[in-house]
């Protein structure tokens, strides 16, 4: 359980570093260029903050004993751990959270961030995605259980753990 918290603490702390990142090409690049070219610039900015990720990362698709290679790649996978759609479009559609859905799923991984560089204000053009484990569900279960089981004044004190772990996103 304390191990999930820490981990989820961490990838919050990368996805801030992340739109950190982010935000320093959308300041000096502006809107309106290729997809392609906030890319490399993001990259570029992850290099520099020591930030490990793959471009263009390859996403199979298998149905049941067979791989289909059929071309879906993430844009960017940072630290094996977040995956990043990035757009330079009008607006994000749809279609652009059925996407990054998708490559959660099949990717296997639990944190997604949309990234629409063709926005003046980019606070507006970052989302997030997170696909939640049953295990966080039942680590709520298991954490009314614990505190149930102490004393009032450690019950108390465990409570207010929780709720700052449920403010921070952690639980």
């Amino acid at each position: 359980g304390l191990t999930q918290i820490i981990k989820m603490e961490n990838i919050n702390e990368l996805s801030y570093k992340i739109i950190g990142c982010a935000y320093e090409v959308h300041r000096t690049l502006g809107v309106g260029l290729l997809e392609s070219t906030y890319e490399a610039c993001l990259c570029y900015e992850f290099d520099k903050a020591g930030i490990k990720y793959e471009r263009q990362k390859e996403l199979p698709v298998y149905y049941k004993e067979m791989k289909l290679d059929n071309g879906y790649r993430m844009d960017i996978l940072v630290e094996r751990q977040i995956v990043l759609e990035l757009k330079s479009v009008e607006a994000l559609l749809p279609i652009h959270t059925a996407q990054i859905m998708t490559y959660l799923k099949l990717s296997k991984h639990h944190l997604g961030l949309l990234i629409n560089f063709n926005i003046t204000n980019l606070q507006n053009g970052i989302k997030r995605y997170v696909i939640m484990e049953i295990r966080v569900i039942r680590l709520t279960s298991l954490w009314r259980s614990f505190v149930e089981k102490r004393s009032e004044s450690e019950g108390q004190r465990c409570t207010e753990v929780w709720s700052v772990c449920r403010k921070k996103g952690l639980c």
